[in-house]
């Protein structure tokens, strides 16, 4: 429904739809990635027509996070982006999303998992600390509020303030 509505130029209903397959979709993991792929990639284009910065920034970096998750399990060829490129291109994006809006926490959930997997571990508890700081009042979905209270349960001296 969500790409029908895109290509009847339904932009704000496709937003909606597409929002809502992510949420879905990401409790299925790996059986959704390419649609989760596809999804944020039309966001990122809705957001560009819409000139919406913090969406085109945030999406585009949970992309990029997500094709990084991806290609830490494939063997990279030469010419292709590794994994960590990914990650830090996916952090570049997601902290211009931060400074677009820097009271939500899903760039601040996103940036915690990309420096986590760089190695960054000063970086990714500042950012778990602001993504649990922001999280009562911001959307996030049923799995990254899933994935935010895990995080926030495995540091030392942060308990979940939601």
């Amino acid at each position: 429904l969500a790409e029908l509505l895109y290509r009847l130029k339904q932009g704000d209903k496709a937003k909606l739809h597409f929002e809502l397959f992510i949420a879905l979709g990401q409790e299925h993991g790996d059986l959704a990635f390419r649609y989760l792929i596809h999804s944020h990639s039309r966001l990122v284009a809705l957001a560009e027509e819409d000139d919406n910065e913090y969406s085109e920034h945030l999406h585009r970096g949970i992309g990029l996070y997500l094709l990084g998750c991806r290609r830490t399990e494939e063997t990279v060829g030469p010419g292709e982006l590794t994994a960590e490129a990914l990650f830090c291109r996916a952090a570049s994006e997601l902290q211009k999303a931060r400074a677009e809006r820097p009271d939500e926490a899903r760039p601040c959930l996103y940036l915690y998992s990309a420096w986590q997997r760089l190695g960054q571990g000063s970086a990714a508890a500042a950012a778990l600390r602001q993504a649990d700081r922001h999280a009562t009042l911001s959307f996030l979905t049923p799995c990254e509020r899933r994935q935010l209270l895990q995080a926030c349960l495995t540091q030392p001296r942060l308990k979940p303030r939601w």
